[in-house]
């Protein structure tokens, strides 16, 4: 080949390869740019949910009472496993070991047709009267739910179609369930005959620990099972159960907040969802991960701190429960609350539920008596009495009242005292729990001065404790009282009031005359740490002098002694005062014979009052129906209890 011929070759070799490299060149800026509409249609965008996380609740000193945990939840396709296995009942005593579940219970899963865990709506809710009905019936197939949200109790019945096969029981449960549903008997017909489903799996267990997945996915890969898969869901947990039940509420099955603080503190514990934009290949497997953008960044929600301790929470729970077991009544609250600063160191009712599981709340279970209950405190109101009077001078501790010996007529009607009584100083009045003695008083203060002190005392309005459905109680206008109504009013009739407004009377008593506001959030942190917001004491009112203070102090620590109404109050080693209550309730307008409400509400120590502790039981059953008998003695354990926990220094007791 001539050199003008090798040249012709290497030019068009070289030329053929500049070709090929602009021809490259060419689709790799095309795949880059992405922007004709051959390589759009290859890419797949999805909007993607990053789920935020719900904040924690968390005691004063740092202890978890409400928080998230991840949970497994098994589900299985018992066709689909059934097939898989020679064995049904040995698969279902291994799954069941497994999942620390009742081997029946899972037998009885896997050899279920899918379409028999078909269950439809017979009705979107119903009252609880027409629950109560249909569940009369006692018809297998036909059940109820009761479902917990938006801050109310929903009762929806269900059916299982697959369980009704003959035609003509159907219409004759039809035409028994329709009037009491108020649903035409035809609609119940067609519901009853509906056996078409689409449902393959159903939930075998939905609070699997992650060991127990672990060991159950071992136990699937080694006998090659087929239908059970697994699901991961963030829930509320709460570690103590029942404990605080009240304060926190719980979240119901649609992850809504009911009751307590998870209800009142929604705003700040409620997580904010965010959103990104991913873009994945054709397939839709691979994502393109430099075309990610982020719509909006997820905020966790805020932690809360309570000013609950939660050991003085467990003293408070456990004495409670030894209460309710021992003198078995209707219901129980404690409070204890710091003096000085209005903090709720503790707060429990009787009867409880367990907030990890729905099905124990109910409209009984679920009352927070503490802040709930109205009732007529009875003699511990006796305190706001002589207090007001000592207040204005009108009388001293050393003043004397004639007593009656135990009958005294005022105005036509007669009032008695429990024992019978002569000449009395205001001390031994109170000591004594004389009825008399402080209708007497009442009348000399006068009935304006009486008005304005109770109010001063903070009754007959909410304290506004940030829990939700606080009542008001019941204090009726000056412009309605009757002549007897400080005679009445002065042993704690005509009124009512709730245990959160009776345990900030005694603080107010004990810390020199200040009402403080109670309040059950200390601080507010984003989920990070960062305080976002702190609560300080607040003083209300001040509706008696330190001077007055001292002297009530003095006075009421005569009650838990020997001679006293609240013997069994008294704490060993401690220095306590308080006054007892027992009060008839009314029942169908008139005071009843054998239903009370019995009280003692007190403090520790007497000279430097740390903590007040109100006890109220209501209907304790004879003869253990007196503040004195039913109330005093759980209060000595728990101040007993909690001055040893805050380390409280001991006293010598020597009461004259």
């Amino acid at each position: 080949m001539t050199d003008k011929g090798a040249k012709t070759w290497i030019i068009a070799i070289l030329a053929f390869i500049t070709c090929i490299f602009a021809c490259l060149s060419f689709r790799l800026v095309k795949l880059h740019t992405g922007r004709t509409l051959e390589i759009k249609g290859r890419v797949v965008t999805k909007t993607v949910c990053e789920e935020a996380v719900r904040g924690t609740i968390f005691d004063r000193t740092g202890k978890p009472l409400a928080m998230n945990v991840s949970k497994e939840v098994v589900n299985i396709n018992p066709v689909e496993l059934r097939h898989s296995t020679s064995n049904v009942i040995e698969t279902a005593s291994a799954i069941a070991g497994i999942l620390k579940m009742p081997v029946d219970e899972v037998f009885i899963t896997i050899n279920r047709e899918t379409q028999n865990v078909f269950y439809s709506r017979l009705k979107s809710s119903c009252t609880k009267e027409e629950a109560d009905a249909i569940q009369e019936l006692n018809i297998d197939g036909i059940a109820v739910e009761q479902v917990i949200e938006d801050n109310s109790i929903r009762y929806i019945p269900y059916v299982n179609p697959q369980k009704f096969i003959d035609d003509q029981p159907v219409a004759d449960i039809a035409r028994k369930v329709g009037p009491i549903l108020d649903l035409n008997p035809k609609t119940v017909y067609g519901r009853l005959n509906n056996k078409t489903s689409t449902i393959k799996f159903t939930q075998l267990k939905s609070d699997c620990s992650q060991q127990q997945a672990e060991n159950l996915s071992i136990y699937i890969r080694k006998h090659k099972l087929k239908g059970i898969t697994f699901s991961s869901r963030e829930i509320r947990f709460y570690p103590n159960e029942q404990m605080s039940c009240h304060v926190l509420g719980f979240l119901n099955s649609k992850g809504n907040p009911y009751t307590g603080i998870e209800s009142e503190y929604n705003k700040y514990l409620k997580p904010s969802d965010g959103y990104t934009k991913k873009t994945y290949n054709a397939l839709g497997n691979i994502e393109l991960r430099s075309r990610r953008e982020t719509i909006l960044v997820p905020t966790n929600g805020c932690n809360v701190y309570l000013t609950i301790d939660l050991y003085i929470q467990y003293i408070v729970e456990n004495s409670l429960d030894e209460l309710m077991e021992e003198i078995e009544p209707k219901a129980a609250s404690v409070i204890v609350q710091d003096v000085n600063t209005g903090e709720i160191l503790a707060i429990a009712s009787r009867p409880a539920f367990n907030p990890n599981q729905n099905v124990t709340f109910t409209p009984e279970t679920g009352i927070n008596y503490a802040v709930f209950t109205e009732y007529e405190p009875g003699s511990i109101f006796k305190a706001i009495t002589i207090a007001a009077a000592l207040n204005e001078n009108i009388v001293t501790e050393n003043t004397q009242f004639d007593c009656e010996n135990g009958l005294w007529y005022k105005f036509g009607k007669p009032l008695h005292d429990s024992h019978p009584y002569g000449i009395l100083t205001v001390r031994e009045g109170i000591k004594k729990s004389s009825n008399i003695l402080a209708a007497k008083v009442a009348l000399e203060l006068g009935d304006q001065n009486f008005y304005n002190y109770i109010k001063q005392f903070g009754l007959g309005r909410k304290t506004n404790i940030d829990l939700p459905n606080e009542q008001i109680g019941i204090l009726n206008d000056l412009s309605i009282w009757s002549k007897l109504s400080p005679t009445r009013l002065a042993m704690g009739h005509e009124i009512c009031v709730t245990p959160i407004q009776m345990v900030g009377v005694f603080s107010a008593i004990a810390n020199g005359g200040r009402l403080m506001r109670p309040y059950i959030v200390k601080e507010i942190t984003t989920y990070d740490g960062e305080t976002q917001g702190v609560f300080i004491p607040k003083i209300v009112s001040r509706p008696i002098t330190e001077k007055t203070s001292a002297t009530m102090r003095s006075i009421l620590a005569e009650v838990p002694t020997e001679e006293g109404t609240a013997r069994r109050a008294a704490v060993k080693g401690y220095k306590v005062a308080g006054k007892t209550g027992t009060a008839q309730k009314i029942v169908d307008g008139l005071y009843s014979n054998t239903k009370f409400v019995a009280s003692f509400a007190g403090f520790i120590p007497v000279d430097k009052p740390q903590v007040a502790i109100i006890v109220v039981v209501d209907e304790p059953p004879r003869p253990k129906h007196y503040g004195g008998t039913s109330a005093a003695p759980t209060f000595s354990k728990i101040a007993e209890s909690v001055a040893k926990y805050l380390e409280i220094p001991s006293e010598t007791v020597n009461i004259k």
